[in-house]
């Protein structure tokens, strides 16, 4: 029994008229009007139609792969009024979607993130989108908005994604409307303003906040009962200043990096008892601040940074995209993108402060830490022994750097500045070591230490385990086959039935080989 056609020939013959205008080089619409699908655009790729109109509800042609974007403009036609999921993200599409969206009523996803698309964004575009819930134009450099103050959506979002987009200069304020917000990333949107003091009463469940690469400014309110769910609070790169706000206890994401904190009495006093309550918390960036003060002793509450496994929090991802399981980071100056991995990092970048004090022995605790950087601050004392991957340059350290697999594999950088330390790595010999000989490190053009001389030591050992191994495996068997008679001959017993098995087998394989050479003979 052939399957029953449910496609609507218009929406069908829209589909394909959407198509030829469109350019397809990895073929990747190839099922849309081939002969095994013709009729049936409801079995096409990236269409989904529902179950009793047959109409088309979802339209999702967004590009999973870097290198097969498709390209043109998009024909508003070919869009279904009845469309509820539309996605077109991560392809480069350009044109206007001002006049495709208005005729969407019944919309409640639109993903049109990374495209070349240029639109001025006015309260006409959202008109008739009454049930809108995701938004996303993230990184259409073309968008900018051009909405009223005191415009009030016909919809309420739990998701906006406007990163890239000119939504500034000012706040979005028409965001106050939207009381079910979850996670807001209006990030690199050329806002400079202040955070207005509603929008932290705007919504309890708002778990995921960007708003980094901006202009924001002023003094941030006490964050730790505004939100119940925080997950991510991304205020990088702005012009905060004041005291380091008190923070929701369980944010797993946490990034205050470059901007104008102080506060020697909130990171020292109020600050590291509410800091140490975020067990969930997996990256820690107050970096490029004016923080003062020591390191709090009770780092080793980060339990997300003791536990092996701990996943990462993901709550803010998006229930129709795959694509959000990633994140940038930036580490010694380098950034990096870590796509479905987030649950493996774990950082700590308290570096270019005014920190003061001791590293304190409990940061030794923090074992699944992928990378500690408290470089370029004013850190004094000695250096906690069994510390692992980390950065202290330019501080005021003291004594010898302690021994360890992971310390004396560090080049040099990691704690130049500190002329009190000496120790391998760095070639300033300790006090009672001086008849030690320091072994040369040569390096290669690029700073590299030389892979052949780095290998010694390991060939070396690598070398006496081998021996020892043969010694203990060679005595362990002989030795007891000699001490104890029993087991000598049932040893030798169960020796001669294997070889005789080994033969018999080897004889008949012999035999079969043979017969199958005169088979192929005789024919």
């Amino acid at each position: 029994m052939k399957d029953s056609i449910r496609c609507i020939e218009k929406e069908r013959e829209a589909l394909l008229k959407f198509k030829d205008e469109l350019i397809d080089e990895h073929g990747r619409l190839s099922s849309w009007g081939n002969e095994k699908y013709k009729k049936d655009c409801c079995k096409w790729s990236g269409v989904f139609c529902d179950n009793q109109t047959n109409h088309i509800v979802g339209l999702d042609i967004g590009n999973p792969y870097e290198t097969t974007p498709l390209r043109g403009e998009v024909s508003c036609p070919a869009l279904s009024s009845s469309l509820e999921v539309l996605d077109l993200s991560n392809n480069t599409f350009n044109g206007t979607m001002s006049q495709c969206i208005g005729s969407l009523s019944k919309l409640e996803v639109l993903f049109l993130g990374s495209n070349n698309f240029e639109d001025i964004i006015t309260e006409s575009y959202f008109f008739n989108v009454s049930q809108l819930q995701f938004l996303q134009l993230s990184y259409n450099p073309g968008i900018s908005f051009n909405i009223s103050s005191g415009w009030n959506p016909p919809f309420q979002a739990t998701n906006v994604y406007l990163a890239g987009c000119k939504v500034g200069p000012h706040f979005p304020t028409w965001l106050r409307t939207q009381t079910r917000l979850e996670y807001l990333d209006i990030s690199n949107a050329e806002i400079s303003d202040t955070f207005p003091d509603w929008f932290w009463e705007l919504s309890p469940k708002l778990s995921g906040l960007i708003v980094s690469h901006n202009n924001f400014q002023g003094v941030l309110p006490d964050l730790s009962s505004k939100f119940s769910t925080f997950g991510t609070i991304d205020l990088s790169f702005n012009h905060f200043n004041g005291s380091l706000p008190i923070l929701p206890h369980n944010g797993s994401v946490l990034d205050l990096s470059s901007n104008e904190f102080s506060g020697s009495n909130e990171f020292f006093g109020s600050i590291p008892s509410n800091l140490c309550h975020l067990a969930h918390l997996q990256v820690l960036d107050f970096s490029l601040n004016k923080i003062s003060g020591g390191i709090p002793k009770c780092l080793n509450n980060l339990t997300a940074m003791i536990q092996v496994g701990s996943a990462f929090d993901r709550s803010f991802l998006l229930q129709y995209s795959e694509g959000f399981e990633s994140a940038f980071l930036t580490w010694k100056g380098k950034e990096a993108e870590y796509i479905n991995t987030l649950n493996l990092v774990k950082l700590i970048d308290l570096s270019c402060n005014n920190l003061e004090g001791v590293v304190p022995d409990e940061i030794t605790s923090l074992v699944m830490l992928v990378g500690l950087n408290l470089s370029r601050n004013n850190l004094s004392g000695f250096l906690p022994t069994n510390i692992g991957q980390l950065r202290l340059s330019y501080n005021n350290l003291l004594g010898k750097i302690p021994k360890s697999i992971h310390l004396q594999t560090f080049n040099d950088s990691a704690f130049e500045g500190n002329p009190g330390l000496c120790g391998l790595p760095l070639t300033k010999v300790c006090p009672g070591d001086e008849n030690a000989q320091v072994p040369k490190i040569n390096e290669n053009a690029d700073g590299m230490k030389n892979p052949e001389e780095e290998d010694e030591l390991i060939n070396e050992g690598f070398y006496i385990s081998i021996a020892v191994g043969f010694v203990f495996g060679f005595w362990g068997v002989c030795g007891t086959l000699i001490v104890n008679d029993s087991l000598r001959i049932a040893f030798f017993k169960l020796w001669n039935c294997v070889m005789d098995w080994v033969y018999i087998k080897i004889a008949i394989s012999k035999i079969r080989l043979r017969e199958a050479c005169h088979k192929f003979v005789k024919f």
